[in-house]
This record gives C-alpha cells, structure tokens and sequence, in this order.
C-alpha cells in the first residue's frame, strides 16, 4: 500500500500560511486575554460570564470562518489531514459548549479554569494543524468564495486585535 506524500511546501509568501499564521496568532492572543481571568480557581462569577460571552460572540463568528475556510482548503488536504481538522473543529464546538454551560453558573470556577485551559490548548493546536495544511497550498487557488473567507478573517483578526 502506497502513502500518499504531501507536495513540498511552496515559499511561504507564495502559500496561505503566512496569512492564516497571521489571523491564527491575532485570534489566539485575542481569546486567550478573554479566557485568562477564568484560567483560576478564583475566577468570579462575571470573569466566566465574560469569557463565555465571548465566546458565544466573537470568537464564535471566527471560529465559523475557520471552518468555512478549512473546507475551502479541502480539495489541498490528505484524507488524514482533513479528518484531524474535522474532528479538532468538533473538539473546540464541544468544549465551548461545555464552557457556555458551565460559565453561567455559579459554584464552578474550578471546572471553567479546566476546562477553560483544554480549549485554549486545542484551539492553538486546531490552528497550528491548519497552517501547517496552509503552508503546501498555493495562495492563487483559492475559490472567490475562499479568498473572500480569508479577506473577513484578516478583517476581523485587525478589528478584534
């Protein structure tokens, strides 16, 4: 049985990376000042509210935009590749859920801090996987559609940043 080899990487000026690293790094920097106050046991009830706010806000309209331009990338990707981006995404959906749910009550500061550092955790890797992915495909084969995905995540990574 033949492994399927991915091509090598293109020069970085020439591939996606470089602009998704970008988002990427404005968009983690950007969540993790929101989830820091609840990274602590002593988190208050209103620093969880905040955090799962958000989430539930911003940081869920990028997290689409991911989605929607991982899919753009589909065609580029290994069978692999595209599961492990499918199943990261679906990771950090249930562990914002979880966070959502936890974050409105009280009593459970311990549980959002946990939980709080599994999704931050996640999310760097999510992102590292997909500019790892980024970094084999040619910046001029993205679809209008694709392009226009990455014009708002650029967007919003200079807005929120």
């Amino acid at each position: 049985m033949m492994l399927a080899t991915p091509p090598t990487p293109a020069p970085a000026g020439d591939t996606l990376e470089g602009a998704v690293r970008t988002v990427h790094d404005r968009w983690i920097s950007e969540t993790e000042r929101f989830l820091e106050p609840v990274l602590t046991a002593k988190a208050s009830f209103w620093d969880r509210w905040s955090g799962v706010r958000y989430l539930g806000d911003r940081y869920d309209d990028v997290f689409q935009s991911e989605r929607a331009l991982v899919e753009e990338m589909r065609s580029f990707l290994l069978p692999d590749e595209a599961e492990r981006l499918r199943q990261g995404a679906q990771a950090l959906e249930r562990l914002r859920e979880e966070l959502d749910e936890l974050g409105r009550r009280r009593g459970t500061a311990v549980g959002v801090a946990a939980t709080a550092r599994e999704f931050l955790d996640r999310l760097k890797l999510w992102c590292a996987e997909i500019e790892l992915a980024a970094a084999r495909i040619p910046a001029a084969t993205l679809t209008p559609e694709g392009a226009s995905v990455l014009a708002h995540l650029e967007a919003a990574s200079q807005a929120g940043g």
